[in-house]
């Protein structure tokens, strides 16, 4: 994941999006948010509907 993270940030992407989907089906979706966060806008929800905790 740091690698791919890298990347990213030597292309100059600022934001990332994180879909509901992905939340649903990935255990790890919290961790992976607070580690890009450290280095992007994260923004979620973007592809279906938000899921309230």
């Amino acid at each position: 994941m740091e690698h791919k993270i890298e990347k990213l940030k030597k292309n100059k992407v600022e934001a990332v999006h994180l879909s509901s989907c992905l939340r649903r089906r990935y255990s790890g979706y919290q961790e992976l948010l607070e580690r890009l966060s450290k280095d992007f806008e994260v923004k979620g929800y973007t592809h279906g509907r938000a899921i309230l905790d």
